[in-house]
């Protein structure tokens, strides 16, 4: 059955243009459906992570290293020295910093702060 526009609705061109005015519009809906679905089904983002004074974060062993981590991270993976746990207080103690990777909302705070 061909289209029948509703009532109000005149197409002023051929058959082709209407087809290809609807396969437009129903790609839309479809890519917007899509969206939809996608953003309704991605997962939580990770919580930030907060240490205590007293929790032990991971320290590379390295004269070019300069931060503590909470996990293994993307600037963990780059020690080229041993990796050794220690308490965090004693890592500030040593001059250590938060890593930009595991403590992000860290480094933001401490940057808006200035």
């Amino acid at each position: 059955m061909p289209y029948q526009p509703k009532s109000g609705m005149k197409f002023a061109c051929s058959n082709k243009t209407k087809s290809q005015f609807i396969m437009k519009h129903f790609l839309l809906l479809l890519v917007t459906v899509f969206a939809a679905a996608v953003n309704a089904a991605a997962p939580e983002p990770l919580a930030l992570v907060e240490t205590r004074a007293s929790d032990n974060v991971l320290v590379c062993v390295s004269s070019k290293a300069y931060a503590f981590h909470a996990h293994y991270c993307n600037g963990l993976k780059r020690c080229r020295g041993e990796i050794i746990t220690m308490a965090r207080d004693r890592a500030i103690e040593a001059g250590r910093t938060p890593c930009g990777y595991c403590y992000r909302t860290t480094r933001r705070l401490s940057l808006t702060a200035n």
